[in-house]
Formats: structure tokens, C-alpha cells, sequence
């Protein structure tokens, strides 16, 4: 028997601090049942794109939190 895939969030990240070249973003997680948590933890990928660039790149993953604070951001950007 396989535990049931989580409901992914559907409101969009949203900060929470804010510093001069750091930043916390935060989400809503993912519901999923207690037993199927026991079985895999839920965890995220944060990703990021520089403009004008299309490509997204990660920068963090297995993240169990649902926020992450994100250093050394470039504060011309």
C-alpha cells in the first residue's frame, strides 16, 4: 500500500524578514496524513531565476522547514 501524495500548497511564497542582502521566505505546507509523513517526510526545493535569464537554479533542497532564510542576495538586484 502506498501513502497518499501530499496536496501541494496553492498560495504563493511569501516573505517574512527582509534585510538589506538576506531574505525569508516562507510557505504554507504541504497537507499530507500523518502516517504518510511517518513514511517519507515532506520536503522542498527552493529555486530561483535571475532576470533576464530563463533558467531556474536551485538553491537549497530537502528543505523540511516551510520557510528558509536565504543569505548574501545582491541588494542592486
Amino acid at each position: 500500500m502506498f501513502p497518499v501524495p501530499p496536496k501541494l500548497p496553492t498560495a504563493k511564497p511569501f516573505v517574512t524578514e527582509i534585510g538589506q542582502e538576506t531574505v525569508r521566505l516562507a510557505w504554507k505546507p504541504a497537507a499530507a496524513p500523518v502516517a504518510a509523513k511517518k513514511v517519507a517526510p515532506i520536503t522542498y526545493r527552493l529555486e530561483a531565476q535571475e532576470l533576464p535569464a530563463k533558467d531556474w537554479i536551485p538553491l537549497a533542497n530537502r528543505i523540511r522547514d516551510s520557510s528558509y532564510y536565504i543569505p548574501e542576495l545582491k541588494s542592486d538586484r
